[in-house]
């Protein structure tokens, strides 16, 4: 059994784990993202400000939710989605434009 095998295995269980952390650690686990987005704030000398603020309130977001329903995914996305749906005609670059 590879390693992916038992982590899929263990996955459950550690899912509940961290579930229960972020439900009974939620204001220590709060406090830890604002002093790392405050610590990487202060490295790039307020560069990114508002890319680390929306970083860090995003990981608070995903904290929250993990510990309301234990962290069950919204909707699927299919990360790699096909055609659009009608995409229009092919367009031959080596043609001109059609009269």
């Amino acid at each position: 059994m590879g390693f992916l095998d038992k982590f899929k295995k263990q996955a459950p269980g550690l899912k509940d784990k961290a579930a229960n952390l972020a439900r009974t650690q939620n204001d220590k686990i709060d406090n830890g993202i604002g002093k790392a987005a405050d610590a990487v704030n202060k490295a790039t000398k307020g560069k990114h400000q508002g890319k680390i603020d929306s970083a860090a309130a995003k990981a608070r977001e995903g904290v929250d939710r993990l510990a309301e329903d234990g962290g069950k995914p919204g909707p699927a996305v299919d990360p790699n989605p096909g055609p659009a749906a009608n995409p229009g005609p092919a367009v031959n670059p080596n043609q001109g434009p059609a009269v």
